[in-house]
């Protein structure tokens, strides 16, 4: 397939958002550790009430036992941040390999599904995280977006499409 500037510029987009969400585990896997070698969290636990939030996981509490939470926290945002990078990762690989082969490539069907998976994943880990919290903080709040799992079926059905693309193509290149 003949290269084109709109799937160079959306590869570069989606390496660099890839990078960023690597760039955030890496800081969130550094806060994890400090948390966890005793860094002191005292600054925090002077408050009467706090408010915390990463990446769609948050919560609402009165600061008495700071640590469960902040390593909740960062677990879930390591977690996600990571998938966001996988699917970004996939991302830019599909742009880079349609510009020399096919779209229908078994590689691009797999990575569309495995996008797709990503795309559903990623809302259960942050509704666990949030239920996670709730255990700590006897506040219990459970965002659920419809829209990104609507996303992720989506996304999985063009998979699909993209298989029997790939079906078809085989086809005809086997009449010619």
């Amino acid at each position: 397939m003949k290269s084109s500037k709109l799937r160079n510029l959306t590869a570069i987009l989606s390496k660099i958002i890839e990078i960023f969400a690597w760039l955030v585990a890496a800081l969130c896997v550094i806060a994890l550790i400090l948390v966890l070698t005793g860094f002191s969290l005292n600054s925090l636990e002077n408050s009467t009430s706090l408010s915390l939030s990463i990446i769609g996981v948050g919560a609402d509490f009165v600061a008495t036992d700071t640590m469960p939470i902040a390593i909740t926290l960062l677990i879930v945002s390591i977690i996600t941040c990571t998938l966001v990078a996988i699917m970004f990762r996939n991302i830019n690989l599909i742009f880079k390999k349609s510009n020399t082969d096919s779209p229908f490539d078994e590689s691009n069907i797999n990575r569309i599904k495995l996008i797709g998976y990503i795309a559903l994943a990623a809302p259960v880990v942050r509704i666990f995280g949030n239920v996670i919290l709730g255990f700590f903080t006897d506040i219990y709040h459970v965002d659920i977006q419809l829209g990104e799992f609507i996303m992720g079926l989506i996304i999985l059905c063009l998979a699909q499409y993209f298989a029997y693309g790939a079906s078809l193509e085989k086809d005809i290149d086997g009449l010619l």
